[in-house]
């Protein structure tokens, strides 16, 4: 009985969450762009009206949690013999929020550089006037300017998007590793 279950367990040490992460990340990825395009092309991507809860972020956030939980049950379930260690949870947030980040950034650099450059003179122009609303002044507007440029450029934009992916990507993994999480037996 004990030579099956041995043959079942896998040291997790000995399967790498990459290839899994990486997989998962790029379907992931390509799917968040695909739906980014379709909401900027049936004119869903408003953004004086963007929020936290606008429906592209919404649809972003639950595709993220769902390529999250798919990636880890797979890996869970058919790499480590249904057995997943919570600190795995991290490291397989880590590689698929890298991967979605830069399918991400490509994608947020070819749509603002060439697809939509006009939509970062909007988004500096919003922010322009949230800052007249809170009553800065014009030399702290100006000043503003400058940083504002550097942060909305295409480029800029693009990086951040994967810091964003990353850190969304293993607050995720975490919290779904607390539910879905299988310490294998002390013997592995």
């Amino acid at each position: 009985m004990s030579d099956i279950l041995d043959q079942r367990t896998v040291n997790p040490d000995s399967v790498s969450p990459r290839p899994t992460a990486i997989r998962y990340g790029l379907i992931g990825g390509l799917a968040m762009v695909i739906l980014n395009l379709v909401f900027y092309l049936s004119e869903m991507l408003d953004l004086s009206k963007a929020s936290f809860l606008s429906l592209p972020n919404l649809t972003n956030y639950v595709l993220m949690i769902a390529v999250v939980v798919l990636a880890l049950r797979y890996h869970r379930d058919q790499e480590l013999g249904g057995y997943l260690p919570f600190t795995r949870c991290l490291g397989m947030g880590w590689w698929l929020g890298l991967t979605m980040g830069i399918v991400g950034a490509i994608w947020a650099y070819i749509f603002f550089q060439f697809i939509a450059p006009d939509l970062v003179e909007t988004i500096r122009e919003m922010q322009i006037e949230q800052m007249q609303d809170q009553g800065l002044s014009e030399e702290q507007i100006e000043q503003s300017e400058k940083y504002m440029a550097m942060f909305t450029s295409p480029g800029a934009m693009a990086i951040l998007s994967i810091f964003g992916n990353v850190l969304m990507t293993i607050i995720i993994a975490l919290f779904a590793g607390l539910f879905m999480k299988k310490d294998p037996p002390s013997s592995v």
